[in-house]
């Protein structure tokens, strides 16, 4: 006798006796329908159950848990607060509150980033939009970081409970991180990985974490080495598989070494400056700025330019001496030659003399406005066009870089590249080049050398993207 068959003869029975059916419990069915899949179903029999019992905690965890899958955080925090207020000792009800919270901390953050939009060569906008004032008369609903500090309290309050509640360390990381609060994130992501959930994910993103609230601090060499040996860590805890956890750790890496690359180069700008400053204030130089205050010792034949001295001064104008002396943003005299700075028969500032008493220096003039423009990119596979031009843009920067090296020995240099990326499904970089480019090889090289430290979204499969760029100075 099938199930079915068995109940009707049983109601039947029951009838004849006079008695009741049993009833039917709406909390069962909504936890069996939820086991089978069909999660409307369970979201209706929890739904009958709080109306039915609105003191059953279970029930209202259990809306809760189906109100998150479908993905309406509002409405599972409403539920999950009514089940921690009936039932405060369950870790289960603190965590589905603290995840319920989690998710509409990042739907409100997600809404607020889609209503500000996007700039086309911005930077990026570090931590989370401000909580909205309150209005008066009405308290304001809480920003992401409000919620953020809230579902940390709740995950806390869970591993308080049941501290083998290992899964909630992530989660809690995640919380902190949205909050603003860097060091109780990185804390709860090592404590994830050494629970062994995500582990590597864990670290990775502990890594991320770091160097984000590093900002453009210094990255010491301690610290560094630190941020290396977790990294290797990570790679080592990660599975073959395991794609994501493997392209936030090439991410990270990718961080780190543009990190140190900065730096090195602010040092260099740093030694540079201290250079021309002793150059203006010292021997020959500061002789010749003060005696002449400014006009050419030369003579109006001898010299082009309204100072003698703008080259080391950072102003940006050319020079051009006819025995001896040539200044400026470039100058040629006595058979040296200057970029930025000086030539000087025998001498050059920051160089090596050349030639027939000539000089090469290494000084700089004033920075020229430059603009770089990306054009419509084509994307061939599983990822998204949008996804990949929102990635180049935030490198934009480091692209002009490339552009405003070259303009130092062509000021005259503008053109136009396109930029080709192979991209696998971990998101890493796996081939950059260069094509029709009118700007000449040193930007070429360097423009792909940029596109190979990109880190894209993980994808199901190898994505190409070709990327227009047009490179001008401003006008």
């Amino acid at each position: 006798m099938d199930g079915r068959r068995f109940a009707l003869t049983l109601a039947l029975i029951l009838s004849a006796c006079g008695a009741d059916a049993p009833e039917v419990d709406p909390v069962a069915e909504g936890w069996r329908a939820a086991r089978a899949g069909d999660h409307e179903v369970a979201a209706a029999r929890y739904e009958e159950a709080t109306a039915a019992r609105p003191d059953d905690a279970e029930a209202w965890a259990g809306l809760a848990r189906e109100r998150l899958r479908a993905d309406q955080p509002s409405e599972a925090v409403t539920a999950a607060r009514r089940a921690v207020e009936l039932a405060d000792a369950s870790a289960d009800a603190h965590e589905l509150l603290g995840r319920s919270l989690l998710a509409a901390a990042r739907e409100v953050r997600d809404g607020e980033a889609g209503a500000e939009g996007e700039t086309a060569d911005g930077p990026e906008t570090e931590g989370d939009a401000p909580d909205a004032p309150e209005t008066e008369g009405e308290a304001a609903e809480p920003g992401p970081r409000g919620r953020a500090a809230e579902a940390a309290a709740e995950l806390a309050r869970a591993l308080e409970l049941d501290p083998a509640r290992a899964r909630v360390h992530f989660a809690l990381a995640r919380a902190h991180e949205l909050a603003g609060e860097p060091e109780a994130a990185i804390e709860a992501y090592r404590a994830s990985a050494e629970a062994e959930v995500l582990a590597a994910r864990s670290l990775a993103a502990a890594a991320r974490t770091k160097l984000d609230a590093l900002g453009r601090g210094r990255l010491g060499e301690a610290l560094g080495e630190a941020l290396d040996a977790e990294l290797e860590r990570a790679e080592a805890l990660a599975s073959e598989d395991d794609d994501a956890a493997r392209a936030a750790i090439a991410a990270q890496r990718r961080r780190l070494e543009r990190k140190r690359e900065a730096q090195s180069l602010r040092a260099a700008e740093r030694v540079l400056a201290t250079d021309r400053e002793i150059a203006e204030n010292a021997g020959i130089l500061r002789a010749l700025g003060s005696t002449f205050d400014g006009a050419s010792p030369f003579g109006a034949n001898a010299a082009l330019g309204s100072d003698a001295m703008a080259g080391i001064r950072g102003v940006d104008l050319d020079g051009f001496g006819m025995g001896g002396l040539g200044l400026g943003g470039s100058g040629r005299g006595g058979g040296g030659t200057g970029e930025g700075t000086l030539g000087l028969g025998g001498l050059g500032t920051r160089g090596a003399g050349t030639g027939s008493g000539g000089g090469l220096g290494a000084g700089r003039g004033q920075r020229v406005a430059t603009r770089v423009q990306l054009g419509s990119l084509t994307a061939r596979g599983p990822l998204e066009g949008a996804l990949a031009q929102r990635v180049l843009r935030r490198f934009l920067g480091s692209i002009r870089a490339c552009y405003e090296r070259a303009l130092r020995a062509s000021p005259e240099l503008e053109g136009e590249l396109t930029l080709n990326l192979t991209i696998d499904a971990r998101g890493s970089v796996t081939g950059s080049t260069v094509s029709g480019s009118t700007l000449g090889l040193p930007v070429d090289d360097c423009v792909a050398g940029r596109g190979r430290r990109m880190a894209f979204p993980a994808a199901d499969g190898t994505t190409t993207v070709s990327a227009p760029l047009s490179f001008s100075r401003a006008r």
